[in-house]
C-alpha cells in the first residue's frame, strides 16, 4: 500500500479521535450547569434618576461572576448615601423580595445576634450623609428557631433547583426597598420604592470551559 495513502488514513483516524474526545468533553461540560446571576442595573438606575435619587443613592449587590449550580444562601447588599445633607433611612418592615414564581416575601437582616421574633416589626436603617451599610439579607421563609431559641437560617433563600428552572424559564426576582429621604429626623421626608431586579441565566459551554480551568487553577493554588 502507498506510503500517502497510509498516511492519509492515519490522518483521519487521528481527525476522528480529536472529534470524537472534543465531542466528550463538550457532554460532559453541558452536564454540569453553571449560572451567572445578574443585576439588571439599567432598569435600578432608571429608577433612581425617575426619583431624582441619582446623585444620592447608589446600591449594589456581591454576587459571584459564575455560580455552579449550588444554592444562593442570601443576598449581600451594599447602600451608599451620596448626599452632603441628606439622611436615607431603609424602611425593612416595608421592603419585600419577589420570588421567581412571583410571591411577595417579607425581608429579614441576618445578623449574629438575630433574637427578634418575625412578628415584631424591624428597625429601619438611618444611613447619614457620605455614609454606607452593607446588610445580608433573606426572608422570614428560611429561618427557623433553633436549639436555644434563637432566629437563624435553616434553608437558602434560592435553592439549585429553584435558580436552574428559573434560567430555563427566564424567571426573574426582585428586591422591593422602601427608602425615605431627608433631614436628620424628618418624618415626613420623601418616600420612593426602588426595585433591585435579579436575573439567572445559564452559562455557554464555551464560557463555561473557561470558568472550569479557572476554578482548577484555583484549587491548586
Amino acid at each position: 500500500m502507498p506510503t500517502e495513502i497510509i498516511n492519509l488514513a492515519l490522518f483521519i483516524i487521528y481527525v476522528l479521535c480529536l472529534a470524537y474526545a472534543f465531542q466528550q468533553m463538550k457532554k460532559d461540560i453541558l452536564s454540569r450547569v453553571v449560572l451567572n446571576i445578574a443585576v439588571n442595573r439599567a432598569a435600578m438606575e432608571e429608577q433612581l434618576f425617575a426619583r431624582d435619587l441619582q446623585d444620592l443613592v447608589e446600591i449594589s449587590f456581591k454576587f459571584e461572576d459564575q455560580y455552579p449550580l449550588t444554592p444562593v444562601p442570601h443576598l449581600s447588599m451594599t447602600l451608599a448615601n451620596r448626599s452632603e445633607s441628606q439622611w436615607i433611612y431603609l424602611h425593612w418592615a416595608d421592603s419585600t423580595l419577589t420570588n421567581f414564581e412571583g410571591q411577595s416575601q417579607r425581608i429579614v437582616r441576618i445578623s449574629p445576634s438575630l433574637t427578634v421574633e418575625l412578628c415584631q416589626a424591624q428597625l429601619l436603617s438611618a444611613i447619614a450623609p457620605g455614609q454606607v451599610i452593607r446588610e445580608t439579607l433573606t426572608t422570614e421563609e428560611t429561618l427557623r428557631h433553633n436549639e436555644a431559641g434563637v432566629l437563624a437560617v435553616a434553608t437558602p433563600l434560592f435553592s439549585a433547583k429553584v435558580l436552574h428552572e428559573a434560567a430555563l424559564k427566564n424567571q426573574r426576582s426582585s428586591l422591593q426597598l422602601v427608602l425615605r429621604v431627608g433631614e436628620l429626623g424628618d418624618r415626613n421626608g420623601r418616600f420612593c420604592l426602588i426595585s433591585c431586579e435579579f436575573i439567572p441565566s445559564k452559562v455557554s459551554w464555551r464560557r463555561m470551559m473557561y470558568w472550569t480551568a479557572r476554578e482548577k487553577k484555583k484549587k491548586k493554588k
